[in-house]
């Protein structure tokens, strides 16, 4: 049986014996206490529940407990800055020839090489193959163009069907194309044998109404060159892509065949005035760019006048360019300028070369004036007209590869004193000089009274063309 209960009145301290022969005793305080006795040994005590003492010190760290399970995957971070460029790798080394064609067979081309059947992206299949054209055997007698290629194809002849097969000719070739079954069109050629013709070329087509005739598009006379144009006469030299023909004296231009050139044809400049001391007018000039020649034309280059004189005339064929005015007041293709010795005449002579209407260029002379020191009237250029004290200006023309003035008037003179005016810009002369040659300047008039005169320049024929 259990351990007897006892009431608190019972903690006196005295030992009793338990029914089954074992020793127990309450205590001595207030509570209920157990003590078991064997054999006269306490065994245990078990007294009232105390109040909680105070909390011990913390034992020991336990072990290290195992590795949880991983983690679902967390969401992917923002993408970093991009990186430095990596150096520069080593230049790599050309494959050999062997190589590369091991290469591209690894891509195309089965068995022993490559596989070349495409032209332009089209299979071989798509080309006409000559070995199987219907027309490599000659024809014959018979054959009629008209039905027998009527799928396409080509003939052959070699004079066994001579014109009997109705092509232009008797050794050549015919090739056929065959559109649909109404448009239809053949090409033929010939080639040389016996004849002096060859490589003629012929087209002819076919429609509803059957053949055309043929059509010779080329013939053996094509591969003749063009005959170029060229030309002799005068002074030959080539500048700038122009031949050009210069005349300085009379003579012949003749061409090899028609064309077209440039023509510049300047008279000869007129003489300076003796008494009264006008100046000579520089000659006339005709200028065509264009103009067509054919054959030999004949070639005139005028003098220039003498004293009182006015210049000769220049030509080319029918081209005329009028000798300057001489002497006081003439008139001439420039007229000359008016002498100082009266009142008569106080006007420079008129141009038979108007300025400004057409190819041809002149202008008048200047007049004088009648007081001390009684200056003179310059002569007329082809650029300006004259005055008095001032000579007229040339015309300015690039026709030999520089640009050159032509036909200035030449300086005019006075009565009374031996101040010289200058020449017109052009190879006028100036007071009592002569103009240059080949310029058609006027030449200057006499200083003082009766001084020295200057004579006109001779003309001058220039033609040129491109080459």
């Amino acid at each position: 049986m259990g351990w007897a209960s006892q009431s608190s009145g019972l903690f006196d301290g005295k030992l009793r014996t338990h029914s089954d022969g074992r020793k127990w005793q309450y205590g001595t305080t207030k509570g209920t206490w157990r003590i078991k006795k064997t054999n006269n040994t306490v065994a245990s005590m078990i007294g009232d529940t105390g109040s909680t003492g105070a909390q011990g010190i913390q034992g020991a760290t336990g072990p290290t407990g195992s590795t949880g399970s991983q983690g679902s995957t967390g969401p992917s971070g923002p993408t970093g800055s991009q990186g430095p460029i990596g150096n520069t790798g080593a230049t790599g080394s050309a494959p050999s020839g062997s190589s590369l064609l091991t290469s591209i067979k690894t891509v195309d081309g089965s068995g022993s090489g490559l596989d070349s059947d495409r032209l332009d992206g089209q299979q071989g299949s798509y080309y006409h193959n000559p070995v199987s054209m219907p027309a490599t055997r000659n024809i014959a007698s018979g054959t009629n163009l008209d039905t027998d290629l009527q799928a396409g194809g080509s003939f052959k002849s070699y004079g066994s069907g001579g014109t009997s097969w109705n092509a232009p000719f008797a050794y050549g070739g015919v090739l056929a194309w065959d559109f649909d079954t109404n448009i239809k069109g053949q090409i033929a050629f010939d080639i040389r044998h016996t004849s002096t013709t060859y490589s003629d070329f012929w087209f002819r087509s076919q429609n509803s109404t059957g053949y055309t005739s043929w059509h010779k598009v080329w013939h053996s006379g094509n591969f003749t060159p063009p005959t170029t144009f060229s030309a002799t006469g005068g002074t030959i030299t080539t500048v700038g892509g122009y031949k050009i023909h210069k005349f300085t004296s009379s003579g012949t231009f003749t061409t090899s065949t028609s064309g077209s050139v440039e023509v510049l044809v300047i008279g000869g400049g007129g003489g300076g005035t003796s008494s009264g001391g006008g100046g000579g007018g520089g000659g006339g000039i005709l200028h065509n760019v264009s103009t067509v020649v054919d054959g030999a034309y004949t070639v005139t280059v005028g003098g220039g006048g003498g004293t009182n004189s006015s210049g000769a005339n220049s030509s080319f064929g029918l081209m005329i360019g009028y000798g300057g005015g001489g002497g006081s007041g003439n008139s001439g293709g420039s007229g000359a300028g008016a002498g100082h010795q009266s009142p008569s005449v106080s006007i420079g002579g008129q141009p038979t070369q108007a300025s400004g209407g057409g190819n041809g260029f002149g202008n008048a002379g200047g007049g004088h004036t009648y007081s001390n020191p009684y200056p003179s009237g310059g002569g007329g250029g082809a650029g300006t007209a004259g005055a008095v004290r001032t000579s007229g200006k040339g015309k300015l023309y690039n026709v030999v590869g520089s640009n050159t003035y032509y036909s200035g008037g030449g300086g005019g003179g006075y009565w009374t004193n031996s101040s010289s005016n200058a020449g017109g810009l052009g190879g006028g002369g100036a007071t009592s000089s002569s103009g240059s040659a080949n310029t058609g300047g006027g030449g200057g008039g006499a200083m003082p009274y009766q001084g020295s005169v200057g004579n006109g320049g001779s003309g001058i024929v220039i033609v040129r063309y491109p080459v």
